[in-house]
């Protein structure tokens, strides 16, 4: 059993520094190609993405349908989390109104107080959750308004709502962002742990991530293991001197 082991692990440790040396060296001969590929790749790019709510001081990115597990909600049925950036002026505001289109067209809304916010620095936005509860699965866009009660119709104010794919005997790894610089060797072993520990997907945002660590979730990605969603902007991305 030991040698077997000890021949899994050998035969890991062997395809790991194939994959670290193949990526790293194939970059330093070819770094100016390289960048060029990456810089014109458009696959995932997320050009300033985010759609402002019927809230003035909200823009969305993504809304999701999922089951209540916690049934914090009166009725247990189901929440739609909103992710975005939320202005500082909404920084202390607790209530807020999800409203929602369903299937049918019908235009419907729901009173909430659930919101997490993360306040890291001075800047202009902060990243935000909203909770919305739901009781049933007809819902095709939602958006979220500061005051009560209040929805309009332009549908220009809503986003998509997404049900999550789910995978019965699958493990996947969501991470927040890669940015900066990465040493590319360890997140190639990174990688190869997760791979390991049986982990199906991986996938990750990226911001100003150096070209290197770049081309280790390029190689990743085109083994479909990872999903990359590359370079996105901020609201007002250029002309506030935050972003």
């Amino acid at each position: 059993m030991e040698n077997n082991v000890s021949k899994q692990e050998l035969n890991i440790a062997q395809k790991t520094y194939l994959i670290k040396d193949t990526l790293i060296d194939s970059l330093n001969v070819h770094r100016e190609q390289g960048i060029s590929i990456i810089e014109n790749k458009n696959n995932n790019y997320k050009s300033n993405p985010y759609k402002q709510a019927i809230s003035s001081n909200v823009y969305m990115y993504s809304a999701i349908l999922i089951k209540d597990i916690t049934q914090e909600f009166k009725g247990g049925g189901n929440i739609i989390i909103v992710n975005g950036w939320e202005t500082m002026a909404s920084l202390n505001k607790a209530n807020f109104t999800c409203c929602f289109y369903g299937k049918d067209n019908t235009l419907f809304y729901i009173y909430s107080t659930r919101k997490t916010a993360t306040f890291l620095n001075s800047g202009p936005y902060h990243s935000v959750q909203f909770e919305c509860p739901v009781d049933f699965f007809s819902v095709t866009k939602v958006s979220v308004s500061d005051g009560p009660q209040y929805c309009v119709e332009n549908k220009e104010y809503y986003i998509k709502v997404d049900t999550p794919m789910k995978s019965e005997s699958g493990l996947a790894v969501c991470g927040k962002v890669s940015y900066g610089k990465l040493d590319a060797k360890r997140l190639v072993e990174w990688f190869e742990v997760q791979r390991l520990l049986g982990v199906d997907k991986v996938l990750t945002y990226t911001y100003k991530l150096n070209t290197q660590a770049m081309n280790v979730l390029d190689y990743y990605e085109s083994i479909g293991y990872a999903e990359i969603i590359r370079d996105f902007d901020f609201p007002f991305k250029g002309i506030l001197s935050c972003c």
